[in-house]
């Protein structure tokens, strides 16, 4: 199936709340982070991405972190900047972004509570539980957890992600004892290296906790060049995971 580059940006189960999110994950040919960018580049390109992604809101406003591939997030009613790798949407009109050219993005939605969080989950802050903890910080606000919604977007796909055995280990210890090792991960009998979808890691993950509404987007940063950045195919831009929650209407 093809994918034009509308569809490329949404999610089905978000798009169903169309009217409370405002959200998307960006692509070529404008990156909003980068090793080689300027902060006045950085500050153009995601004013863009604020404005092409139906956004309303000032580029002062945006919430973004130091991602230390952590399982910490930060309150964005609270914070705009932070050493984490996620941020709590707690209020409206707060848009929020986590960067990555590899690595997971993980929106959450709570539209009982019209909270959420965006998520950077790299290996290490999946071998942490980082989705899964931010799920249940959203059902300790007072979420119904079978009413929780997980995006996960694009990320480095089963065959690109190459990794020793701790890994795996490391990584299978977060998820419930019969979980199917094929569903995840499996080894390459020619180079005896292990690959592995930290993808479908998370969503594991998140359904071991009771979350049912879980969407995986059908992208890898590595196989589609023409879209992402992939710090495996050598590139230092990175693309963003942009969420805000609208104002919700007087009833």
């Amino acid at each position: 199936m093809e994918y034009n580059y509308a569809e490329l940006l949404r999610s089905k189960l978000f798009d169903a709340y169309a009217d409370k999110l405002a959200y998307g994950f960006s692509v070529k040919p404008t990156p909003v982070a980068g090793i080689e960018l300027s902060a006045d580049e950085l500050i153009e390109n995601r004013a863009y991405w604020l404005g092409n992604l139906g956004i309303p809101a000032d580029i002062s406003t945006l919430r973004y972190p130091t991602q230390v591939h952590g399982d910490q997030w930060f309150q964005a009613s609270k914070t705009v900047h932070a050493e984490a790798d996620g941020i709590w949407l707690d209020q409206p009109q707060l848009p929020a972004v986590v960067f990555s050219a590899d690595c997971t993005p993980v929106m959450l939605y709570a539209p009982d509570i019209h909270q959420g969080m965006v998520l950077h989950c790299g290996w290490k802050s999946t071998a942490q539980s980082l989705a899964a903890k931010g799920a249940k910080h959203l059902v300790a606000q007072g979420a119904d957890v079978t009413e929780l919604i997980a995006v996960i977007g694009p990320a480095l796909s089963f065959d690109g992600f190459e990794v020793g055995e701790e890994v795996i280990e490391q990584l299978m210890s977060t998820l419930p004892e019969k979980t199917d090792q094929l569903f995840w991960a499996r080894i390459n009998e020619e180079t005896n290296k292990w690959h592995a979808s930290v993808p479908m890691v998370n969503a594991l993950q998140l359904g071991a906790i009771g979350v049912e509404n879980v969407e995986i987007l059908p992208f890898a940063t590595d196989t589609n060049p023409e879209w992402f950045w992939s710090f495996r195919a050598g590139d230092w831009q990175r693309q963003g995971s942009f969420l805000m929650l609208r104002p919700e209407k007087a009833v």
